[in-house]
Formats: structure tokens, sequence, C-alpha cells
């Protein structure tokens, strides 16, 4: 059985208390069976906004079966709504500018941006540059999944960060927000098995590939993923 890739993500963001960013792994969920077979792949600790969106449940709609993945041929495609564009790039721009009122405006979020956790998640971040955005249809409970990918600008390193980020797409009276509040089981489920699909493991280990060579190119964005990485396990460790 094809062993399922992880989602590496290079975004400014750790625990709530670190002050870091660099390249960390987010894994996205999978069965216990496959997270068995897959230990052995991690390269680092979890990391995007430090929420669980899977195993929970919300109140604002009834739950339905998830719907079928569709055909992986016609699965991932290149976005080309602009509002979903413009969505994407407004919530880069609410976290590098610490905008705590772009990011209540385009998103659906129990917890309301700490700014001062943002700010610490965005402290050595220059930009979010070449942003690509897949998208893949969702169920009834969340409208579209999105991959984007994107280079990360560090500040003082030359080599941009190789990038991947998975936000869900929530339509609320026809305008498209980001979804960061709970899900059902049976949501996440589904998502872990649009997760588990070729074309976005794909993605994934192609975005992976691209950071691994990034690291081995540059020496100056080695050594800071590695202090970063070790000092966020360290300060994991301690909560």
């Amino acid at each position: 059985m094809r062993k399922n890739q992880k989602l590496y993500i290079t975004i400014a963001a750790f625990a709530l208390t670190t002050i870091l960013v660099a390249t960390t792994a987010m894994h996205l969920s999978k069965s216990p069976k496959k997270e068995q077979d897959n230990q052995s792949q991690e390269l680092s600790t979890s990391i995007s906004e430090n929420r669980s969106q899977e195993d929970q449940a919300i109140d604002s709609y009834t739950e339905h079966e998830p719907t079928q993945v569709p055909e992986e041929n016609t699965f991932l495609k290149i976005n080309t709504d602009k509002e979903i564009d413009d969505l994407i790039k407004k919530y880069y721009q609410s976290q590098l500018n610490v905008d705590k009122k772009l990011y209540e405006s385009i998103s659906v979020d129990a917890n309301t941006m700490d700014v001062n956790v943002t700010a610490r998640k965005v402290e050595y971040v220059e930009s979010y540059d070449n942003i690509i955005i897949h998208v893949a249809k969702g169920n009834e409970a969340i409208d579209l999944v999105a991959y984007v990918e994107y280079d990360l600008h560090i500040n003082s390193i030359d080599t941009c960060a190789p990038s991947i980020d998975r936000f869900f797409i929530k339509y609320i009276n026809g305008e498209p927000k980001l979804y960061f509040d709970k899900l059902y089981p049976k949501t996440a489920e589904y998502f872990n098995t649009v997760n588990e699909n070729e074309e976005v493991q794909k993605l994934i280990k192609t975005v992976n590939d691209k950071f691994s060579a990034a690291l081995k190119a540059d020496e100056k964005l080695n050594d800071f993923y590695k202090s970063v990485t070790e000092e966020t396990v360290i300060l994991q460790k301690k909560q």
C-alpha cells in the first residue's frame, strides 16, 4: 500500500509561546495505521496555528455523510477564481502585517487573532512569494479545500523556503471565507481521505523535495531551520 506523504509547511509559526519562524512539518491527519507506518518520515513538529481541525464538532450546520472524493484525474485544479486568489493573499497579508481586522474579515474562527502570537510568528518573515493555489471540492460542510504553494522569504537569507499550506474555504452569504473553526469527525475524516489522494500526495512530495534541495543549497537557511527546529522541540517539551 502506498505510504501517505506528510505536508511540510515553511511558515513562521510554532507553539503559542515561541518567537520563532522557519520551515517545519505539519502532519495532515491520517489513520492510526498510516501514522505508524510514517513516523520515521517526520522531519519536525506540527504547526499551523496549533489548532486541531480534526475530531471535533461545530454547531453551525447539520452533519451530512461526506461526499465521495472526486476521481483523481479531475481532482486538483489550479485556482482561476479571483475571489479565492484575493482571499489567500489577504490571509498572508493579515499575518505579515499583524492585521487583526483584516484577518477577522476573511475568516471563520472562534479564536480571534492574538496579535502578540502572530507578531512572533512572522518576526523573521519578509514576504510570501510565488503563491500558487490548488483547489479541490469539499463536502456539504466545507465548500473547498485549498493547497497553497509559496516561497517563504526569511530576512537575511537569500534562498526562499518552498512551502505549502492547507486551507478550508466555506462560502457565507455568497462570500468565500477561510474556515479555521472546528470540524465534525466525519468531515475531518473526509479531508483525511482528500489528503491521501494521489494528486495531493504528489504535490506535497514535490514541495518537500524543493524544500530539501533549498536546505542543501543554502547553508544559512539550513542552519536557521535546524536552530528553530531544535528550539521548538525544547519549548514544546516544557509545555
